[in-house]
């Protein structure tokens, strides 16, 4: 949902809020990170953000022990991890690795890691990575990349973050070069579900709360956006397991009886991190009978999303 300055002064007005009070009000809650904002020819909107990804993040320069028990306290009580993985609409797509993307693929710029940076508007900010800061404040570093600096944001929400005065703005060269660092690393790219999207994570096993709510689910192909399996060549594995260490979601495992590698396809989102790396190149990533089109941006997406709880 989001509403012009005027429309919310609108629907305040009984409150008898002027409307110096009323900017003042919301742009307090801008700068904590509670809303959304953007601005459009000289008029300012804002909008409602979700728990995750968005105000839980918005705490990443301000990450203390006493939040953390306070939210962790919310999400046991509320089933909102279930409720967030398991929704039908997900929030989170995986971009596969570039490199795994065979050139007989039709590739939408979506998909493409590259095009999407070239396409996308700015700025381009990068940040600290909460899911990362939340392990080492419990004693869990990660073990995937001693890089802190792995979330990267773009556009209103890129600017959002500029006016509260956090994060780094950096190029869309540099936005790219950190990306692929990622993906060399073995971290997996998970973008908001849209073809325009607000924000890249690179996420790992060891820290990323979503990747580890994934694990606990026996089908969890079923609540993830990906337009790509990953399929073993039977005839070159040879059981070395290189792919199963690379994989970040327990969807491979070597059969004892042939030592081959063998991918689950309700655990497998596509990511590609298995084929780039295997010595006999036995991995492919193949493209999925029913492409699935994400919504064209963060609006039609959470309309989505909202449509599909309230059936």
């Amino acid at each position: 949902m989001i509403k012009s300055f005027e429309e919310i002064h609108e629907l305040i007005k009984k409150d008898e809020m002027s409307i110096e009070e009323l900017k003042n009000v919301l742009d307090k809650m801008v700068s904590k990170g509670n809303i959304g904002w953007r601005e459009r020819d000289g008029i300012n909107y804002y909008r409602i953000i979700p728990l995750v990804v968005g105000l839980d993040e918005s705490k990443v320069y301000d990450l203390s022990l006493e939040y953390l028990k306070l939210l962790f306290e919310y999400m046991i009580e509320s089933r909102f991890p279930l409720k967030l993985v398991t929704s039908k609409v997900p929030q989170l797509r995986t971009i596969p690795v570039e490199q795994s993307i065979t050139p007989q693929h039709y590739i939408k710029n979506y998909d493409k890691l590259k095009s999407l940076i070239e396409n996308m508007e700015g700025p381009f900010v990068v940040l600290d990575c909460i899911c990362k800061k939340t392990a080492a404040l419990g004693g869990n570093k990660c073990k995937m990349t001693s890089r802190l600096e792995t979330c990267f944001v773009f556009g209103d929400i890129a600017k959002t973050w500029l006016k509260r005065g956090l994060g780094r703005q950096i190029s869309k060269a540099e936005t790219l070069e950190l990306l692929q660092k990622g993906e060399e690393e073995g971290l997996i790219l998970q973008s908001s579900n849209s073809q325009k999207p607000e924000f890249i994570c690179c996420c790992c096993r060891c820290c990323c709360g979503i990747l580890s709510m994934q694990k606990l689910i026996p089908n969890p192909i079923k609540f993830w956006r990906s337009n790509y399996y990953a399929e073993i060549d039977t005839e070159l594995c040879e059981g070395c397991k290189t792919c199963v260490e690379r994989c970040q979601v327990d969807a491979i495992m070597i059969k004892k009886s042939k030592n081959i590698a063998k991918v689950n396809f309700n655990r497998c989102i596509g990511c590609g991190n298995c084929v780039t790396t295997g010595p006999t190149h036995a991995i492919r990533l193949v493209k999925k009978k029913d492409e699935i089109l994400p919504p064209k941006d963060y609006i039609e997406l959470y309309e989505e999303i909202m449509r599909s709880e309230n059936k």
